[in-house]
Parts: C-alpha cells; sequence; structure tokens
C-alpha cells in the first residue's frame, strides 16, 4: 500500500467515475482500476462495487476512503509545513558544547539572530571527547571543542580563541582588568579552580606548579556561577577561562585580573561534519559562521573595554 493508491481510491470515490478519476490522477483508467485492486488484494475485502461501471463503496471501501482522506491530507499539511521551512530557513540545529565554553550558548544564539536565522538551538554539555564523536555520527549538529581533542576526524572546523586565563577576586579593586596578575601572585591564596575534567584544568595546574611555591585548592566546580559565588561569598581566588568573563554577569565588587598566556594554549574550536546532509536551518547557519570567531572575539573580551 502507498500513497498513491489512496489517492487513487479518494479521488474515484469523489468522481464515482473511473475516466474522470484517471485523467485527475494521470494515469490510464486500467492503471487506476489495476492499483485499486491492488489494494483490495492487501486488505482482503472488496472496496468498490463495479459492474461495467463504478456502483459505488462496499462498506469496507467507505472506511478505507475516510481513513485514506485524514492520511492524505495530513501528508500535505506536513508538505507544506516542510516548504515553509526550506524557505525560511527554519527549524533547530542541536550543539554539543564542552563544559568550559558553555556560556557560549547565549552567545551563538545572539549571533545567529543577529543574522536574521530564525532557528532554534538545542544545547547540549558533553565532554570534548562526546562532543567530536556525537557530531561525526550525525547525532549533533554543530560542536564547540577543543581543537586537541578532534583527533584524526575531518570536520570542517572555525577556530575561535586560544584559552588564557584570570583571575577572580572580590572587594579588591571593583570589577576591573586594568592589570594583570602573575601566576606567582597567586600563591599562598586559597583557590577555586575548573574540576580535573574541565581540559584547560592542565594548563592551570601547570602554570601554577611552575611558578607557585604554595598554592591551595579550596574547592573544585565546573559550573562558572558556582565559581562565581564562592569567590564573592568565600573569599577564594577563582581561575576561569577569560572567554567566558566577558559573556557571565560578573557580580560587582569583583576585580578580573588576566594572567600570562600558558606556552602552548588550549584551542577552542567550532565544529560541523561535512559527511551529513545539512538540513534546511543547518544550511543558513553554516553560510554565517565564517563570521563567529569575530563575533565572539569581540563580546568574549568585552570585560577588557569596559575597564580600559
Amino acid at each position: 500500500m502507498d500513497l498513491r493508491q489512496l489517492k487513487y481510491l479518494v479521488t474515484l470515490a469523489k468522481e464515482r467515475h473511473f475516466a474522470r478519476a484517471a485523467d485527475l490522477c494521470f494515469v490510464t483508467q486500467p492503471t487506476l482500476s489495476a492499483r485499486i485492486r491492488q489494494l483490495e488484494d492487501e486488505f482482503g475485502v472488496p472496496l468498490v462495487i463495479r459492474d461495467h461501471r463504478f456502483r459505488g463503496l462496499t462498506r469496507f471501501g467507505e472506511r478505507v476512503v475516510n481513513w485514506a482522506s485524514i492520511v492524505l491530507e495530513d501528508c500535505d499539511a506536513l508538505k507544506q509545513d516542510f516548504s515553509r521551512i526550506r524557505q525560511a530557513g527554519e527549524g533547530v540545529i542541536s550543539v554539543g558544547i564542552v563544559p568550559s565554553a558553555s556560556p557560549l550558548a547565549s552567545l551563538l544564539l545572539s549571533f545567529l539572530r543577529q543574522h536574521d536565522i530564525p532557528v532554534s538551538v538545542d544545547i547540549q554539555t558533553l565532554s570534548a571527547q562526546e562532543v567530536s564523536r556525537r557530531v561525526s555520527q550525525g547525532n549533533l549538529n554543530l560542536g564547540i571543542s577543543y581543537q586537541s581533542a578532534i583527533g584524526d576526524e575531518e570536520f570542517r572546523t572555525y577556530p575561535l580563541v586560544p584559552e588564557s586565563y584570570v583571575a577572580l577576586k572580590f572587594g579588591e579593586h571593583g570589577s576591573s582588568s586594568t592589570s594583570s596578575l602573575k601566576w606567582s601572585d597567586l600563591s599562598s591564596n586559597e583557590l577555586c579552580l575548573p574540576t580535573t575534567d574541565v581540559p584547560g584544568r592542565s594548563m592551570i595546574n601547570e602554570c601554577l606548579d611552575l611558578n607557585c611555591e604554595d598554592y591551595d585548592v579550596t574547592l573544585e566546580t565546573d559550573c562558572w556561577l558556582t565559581m562565581l559565588q564562592s569567590v564573592r561569598r568565600n573569599g577564594l581566588v577563582g581561575i576561569a577561562p577569560s572567554h567566558v568573563v566577558g559573556i557571565l554577569a560578573i557580580p560587582p565588587g569583583t576585580s578580573v585580573r588576566p594572567l600570562p598566556s600558558p606556552d602552548e594554549p588550549l584551542e577552542l574550536t567550532l565544529i560541523a561534519d561535512p559527511n551529513h546532509p545539512e538540513e534546511p536551518a543547518l544550511e543558513r547557519v553554516i553560510k554565517v559562521l565564517e563570521g563567529f570567531h569575530d563575533f565572539f572575539e569581540a563580546e568574549s573580551t568585552a570585560f577588557e573595554k569596559v575597564s580600559a
């Protein structure tokens, strides 16, 4: 059974004439009659009362026509909906983001709206390896991860920024970034650091170990809002990627002090898999992604400009 057979039967029921129904369906009368007989064979019951001409539908035929009319109407509505989506570029794109870059979700949506792309964004926070795996399998449309986690996979890549870090402290200079801080200045401080599964943590550990004689890790978290609260309420010094600071709402009275960049920093990258067919919504997104780097850079360093 297919939709064409259902259309032949519904048209015949409306026209009550084999020849007229065949003309409306753009087939010959024998073809229309044969396809309806196939439908009867499949159901195992007669659907049409035949003589030398159409005499009406059986009670089984009436039931099938009622059901088929609903199916065909729903199918037409679905086609119209998809046609509208293709023309407007609407839809949903799924994006996997590593936890350290999770504030970028709102930034990506702002960027798409700035380009008048009416899509919804479904965000999933995942490990760097999981982001790459799901994008390569087509389970995610886009990913924001680290270049080092991509491995040998062949993605379309859109570099964003080398990851650098800032120190957050409450009640020192107000919300500012007027002066840099040396890693050695963090000696003897109680620190709030990202958890060990956050890729940047290994970079932070390396910088602390090389430059600090003594430091105390009091709290670890993979949530930047938790870090900000611990800085404000518990007097800890938080260390976070600088790119999230321009996006988060930094509590008043919190200083933001840039730290020297690592010698070989992690590289944040936006990825898309070229091996999977692009959905209409994704097609429009892909076309503008080259410009996301400049938008990202401007927004993620906004805290520096405010304090300059």
